[in-house]
């Protein structure tokens, strides 16, 4: 198991088996198309290597057919995969991250909860 200040390895970047990819329209107020949610559609349990796999294709919409259309896009991810320095090619003013916080109580727990503290300041 990965902890926020060590890198993950290179197989923890690869999905346990192929992701589908579903977009879910966000609308605003108008009912028109503000952007777009990406959800993994496989069915494959999530973590970091799914994770990874949604962001590579919110950069490939993105530079794609969502710059076209300016349309956001809103990929969820695990507070690991946030913290894990891996995001330097994410544009924030295109790509939202939904970032799922830990259930369990203990050490990690503690330790996601200050840096997502620290991340708010």
């Amino acid at each position: 198991m990965n902890t926020l200040q060590e890198p993950l390895a290179p197989g923890e970047l690869e999905p346990a088996a192929p992701v589908a990819v579903a977009r879910h329209p966000i609308l605003d107020r108008k009912k028109a198309i503000f952007g777009y949610e990406l959800v993994d559609a496989s069915g494959a349990p999530g973590g970091p290597a799914q994770d990874a796999a949604l962001l590579l294709q919110a950069l490939t919409l993105s530079e794609h057919q969502a710059t076209a259309e300016r349309r956001v896009l809103i990929v969820p991810c695990h507070l690991e995969t946030a913290a894990s320095g891996h995001l330097d090619l994410v544009d924030p003013s295109r790509i939202v991250l939904a970032v799922e916080l830990p259930r369990a109580a203990g050490a990690a727990t503690t330790e996601s909860a200050t840096w997502a503290e620290d991340l708010q300041a």
